[in-house]
């Protein structure tokens, strides 16, 4: 009877043992789910988008036990600035990407364990295709930009753009393949055009050529200077050359020229070159010359020719060459006259250069009369 009593003890007593190591074992299993997680605390993406458009930058957030972190303050570094958003309930956030065109990094940092994590976002521009330009004045060259959509295609036909140049504003529309032109009708210089879809733009130089030079300056490259190139009064002329779109010499262009008041028109000769006698009184005259609508202006200073110069008191010495060498040469004399004061005055015979106006001296009347090329009479000046 003892040894039944005590085989049914130790059954007792085993079965015991075995259920406390059981409940133990399933003790342990629970707690080893509570142990810290050694994954990233933060996972986000690279981001590629159009400028402006509406792309974010995601983000998740666990907490040390892998689970979502939910209002949950993360700091976001990007282009030297630290912006700040709050998880949802989900551990999860967004944040609006607002620059301009290129390669940023962006740091996302868990100030609760000290986690960061870094993303790359390329951000490409909405306008492409944009050149600086030269061309010829009122050539058919033109400005050109193409647009990109929101959503990286081309963009739709209609989608404006507004073009910023010489401090005037336009606004133009794509066609169907994205393109957006502008015609630059602007007087020869350099401008800077500014060109802006949305929240970006960019800027291009424009260099216009001139299609109008005076001569000088189109030949030599030599800047026009009328205290160099002083005119001789009746033997003097001032040249332009007019150039194409393609900035070619050209025949036969009709050029206007505008001086003291009066309006010529000239046409440029076999030699690409349009001149203009000049007649005038000495003094100092702006000339303009026109072609093409486009004007350039320039001073002339005429200065006395001794072969005109009026006598102004009593004869006091006169001489007679003869042989004289003229460009283009004629043969005949030529007859110095001086008064008491100095001035000087000169006749001579015979047909001059083509086109020249002369005088011939009156011993009887004391006049110079003044005749054309051709020996019509001009008019005639009377001595003091």
């Amino acid at each position: 009877m003892k040894k039944r009593l005590i085989i049914i003890l130790l059954c007792i007593a085993i079965f015991s043992l075995n259920a406390v190591s059981a409940n133990e074992i399933t003790n342990e299993t629970r707690d080893l789910i509570a142990y810290p997680n050694d994954g990233p605390s933060i996972q986000a993406n690279d981001i590629v988008k159009t400028v402006g458009n509406s792309t974010q930058y995601e983000a998740d957030v666990y907490d040390d036990y892998g689970n979502p972190a939910y209002n949950q303050q993360i700091s976001l570094e990007i282009n030297g600035v630290t912006y700040y958003r709050t998880t949802d309930s989900q551990g999860h956030l967004k944040f609006n990407i607002n620059l301009m065109p290129g390669q940023y990094s962006l740091k996302a940092t868990n100030p609760s364990n000290g986690d960061s994590k870094y993303s790359y976002i390329t951000i490409l521009p909405n306008i492409v295709e944009n050149h600086d330009l030269t061309k010829y004045y009122r050539n058919a060259s033109q400005y050109t930009v193409r647009l990109i959509g929101p959503d990286g295609s081309y963009a739709t036909q209609g989608t404006p753009v507004t073009y910023n140049i010489n401090g005037v504003f336009y606004t133009r529309f794509a066609d169907a393949n994205g393109y957006v032109t502008l015609n630059i009708n602007l007087n020869p210089g350099t401008y800077i055009i500014t060109a802006q879809n949305g929240i970006y733009q960019t800027s291009n130089t424009i260099t216009v050529l001139s299609t109008l030079y005076e001569y000088g300056e189109y030949r030599w490259n030599h800047p026009y200077d009328p205290y160099e190139q002083q005119l001789l009064y009746r033997d003097g002329y001032f040249r332009v050359v007019p150039l194409d779109g393609q900035g070619n010499m050209m025949v036969g262009a009709k050029v206007t020229f505008n001086i003291n008041g009066v309006f010529y028109d000239r046409y440029s000769s076999e030699a690409g070159v349009a001149r203009l006698n000049i007649n005038l009184n000495p003094g100092e005259y702006i000339i303009t010359s026109e072609f093409n609508g486009l004007m350039i202006s320039h001073k002339i200073i005429v200065i006395p020719n001794p072969l005109y110069t009026t006598i102004k008191g009593p004869i006091d010495e006169e001489s007679t060459f003869t042989d004289w060498q003229w460009s283009p040469p004629f043969d005949d004399y030529i007859k110095v006259v001086s008064d008491i004061y100095g001035n000087v005055g000169i006749e001579y015979s015979g047909t001059g250069p083509i086109g020249q106006k002369y005088s011939v001296y009156d011993a009887n009347t004391n006049a110079f009369i003044f005749l054309d090329e051709n020996g019509k009479y001009m008019s005639q000046e009377y001595m003091d």
